[in-house]
This record gives structure tokens, sequence and C-alpha cells, in this order.
């Protein structure tokens, strides 16, 4: 009869826990921003200035609609068809996750021919598109707009403009270059991103009332690995009540009736009690990019309880900037 009761009672008091991660920190979403020339690459023949270094001459950070001053500038003279390119290094914009669309600002006046514009590595060989033409005009803004871009952070750095003088029809060309910049449209990367790594679930078995396992390697052997993705992070963990859908078990620093002793650990500074529920509990702070912490869990099942059907909870671990 001792037996059979044993038997019985444990098969009720079987119960299982779900662990579900969250990051909120880590949201991407899309931007814009400016970036401008900030140095010389090659400077092809017919290229000339106003002053020693052509960047500084049209990084003069007046943005359309506004007129620039006309006082510095770059010109480009030629009696060829397409002209030697000059190349703009550009400055950057941090903590991209992807670049989609730049699209190229320049005031100018153009008196013959084309201004083509391509967008190069620094290395002047490796290119981000095709040549776009921008026509004939006086003291004006034009624009040429590059779509369908997958710009690395790394390759948004090391960005060059290309600028070409394609001349066409009779006589020499003299043109104009008073103003440039590019408005960049991105995705930002995570500031902070985790990941389990594990299945995210942990099934403690049959346990009978007052009864106290663990997740470490000598209780059931089933940690929770999170991977710190984009950090360094803080990590934060808390936990629902455990329920049936019906009766609930609920959290304290002790177990008792209809309540459970909750505790979790990172494997280096002993238990910590889920003592309030839905309530964050610090796990781990300033963990390192790049590295891993595993979750430790230990319950000490109620002393008595009015439900002996399976019962589970949801354990959250959720990620912050430092």
């Amino acid at each position: 009869m001792k037996s059979r009761f044993s038997f019985l009672f444990s098969i009720l008091s079987f119960f299982l826990i779900a662990i579900y991660f969250i990051a909120p920190v880590s949201t991407i979403y899309a931007a814009t921003s400016y970036i401008d020339p900030d140095g010389d690459g090659s400077i092809g023949s017919g290229w000339n200035s106003t002053g020693t270094n052509f960047y500084t001459e049209i990084n003069c950070g007046t943005r359309q609609p506004n007129t620039p001053s006309t006082t510095n500038y770059v010109y480009g003279q030629s009696n060829r068809i397409n002209a030697e390119n000059i190349f703009f290094r550009m400055s950057s914009i941090s903590n991209i996750e992807s670049v989609s669309e730049i699209t190229i600002w320049i005031y100018q006046n153009i008196n013959r021919g084309d201004l083509i514009v391509q967008l190069y590595d620094d290395d002047e060989v490796t290119t981000h598109s095709s040549r776009v033409a921008l026509t004939p005009s006086s003291n004006t803004w034009q624009s040429i707009t590059f779509s369908g871009l997958s710009l690395a952070q790394s390759e948004l750095d090391s960005l060059s403009i290309a600028i070409i003088g394609d001349h066409y029809g009779g006589g020499p060309m003299t043109n104009y270059i008073y103003a440039m910049y590019a408005e960049v449209t991105f995705t930002e990367a995570a500031a902070v991103s985790i990941s389990l790594t594990t299945d995210g679930s942990v099934n403690f078995g049959i346990l009978p009332l007052d009864d106290t396992q663990d997740t470490t390697e000598t209780g059931i052997n089933d940690l929770q690995t999170i991977s710190i993705d984009a950090g360094p992070a803080n990590l934060l963990v808390q936990s629902t009540n455990f329920s049936d859908g019906t009766n609930s078990w609920s959290l304290g620093t002790n177990n008792g009736d209809n309540q459970v002793l909750w505790e979790f650990s990172n494997g280096d500074s002993g238990w910590t009690t889920f003592s309030i529920v839905d309530t964050n509990y610090t796990f781990e702070d300033n963990v390192p990019q790049g590295e891993t912490r595993d979750l430790f869990l230990r319950l000490t099942m109620p002393t008595s309880t009015s439900s002996y059907n399976q019962h589970s909870n949801t354990v959250t671990i959720t990620a912050t900037a430092p």
C-alpha cells in the first residue's frame, strides 16, 4: 500500500518548467544621418581647387535647401571625354548593422557635359554602385540616390565618393562643385543582444512534496546557456508563479503550503531566491560580448498543495546596457 501511494503521488507531482528570454534594448530600427568629405583620395588630371585640400573646399556643413558659399570650390577642366576620377574619402557613422541607401547631394554648376558619381571603397578599385550622372545645371542642388545597398559597418567606414567629368559637345568644360554631402539610410545595430544556445526548457520530472532538486551536474544536469551576442550586457532574471492552469504555487523565501522555494545561480555566486513574482533580479553585470553564462535553477517543492497536477512556470532573462 505504501509503495502504491508513493507511485501515485509521484505521478501527480510531475511538472515542467519552460524558460524564455527577452532582450528589449536589442531593438533594431532604421535611421538616417549625414556623412561628409573628410579626406582626399586620388585626384585626376584636370581637377583643381581653391584650397590646398580639395575636400575642405566642399565640406561646408550646409544642407539643402540652404545655399552654400560659392567662394570655395572644386572645379574640373577638360577637353576630353571621361576625364579622370577625383575621390573623396567620407566620414562614417558608428553602430551600423547595414546601410540600405545613400543619397549624394551636390551643389554645383555644370556648364558642359555631366558629372558622374559612383560609390567606391577607399581602395579606389572596389565599387558599391553603378555610375549615375548629374545633368547640366547652374548653381543648384542635385541629388543621386543609390538604393538597394547592403553595406556593413566596415564598408561604410571605408567609403569614398568618386566624381568624373563626362565631356561632350564642342570646347572645353569647367564644372564647379561648391558643396557635397551624403544622406545615409541605415539599420542601427543592437546595443545589446542575447540568445539562448540551449533548448530553453527544463523538465524536473517527478518530485515529492518538500523535496529539493537542481539543474547542476549533480542534479538533473540541465543548465541553460546565455550567449552575449552584442554587449557588454547586464543580465537580469525573473520568474512567474508555478501553475497548473487553476492552482498556483507562489514564490517565497521558504517553501510552505502551495509555496515553493525557487532559486537561481550562475555557478559562482551561490543561490539567489526568486522571492517576488515577476521581479527582476541581478544575474550578472557587465558580461563581455562573445562570452556565455550558464543559468542554474534549484527548486524546493511545497510542503503541501491543493493540486497534484503538473505545474509549470516561465523564467525570463533580460539584457540591458551597462
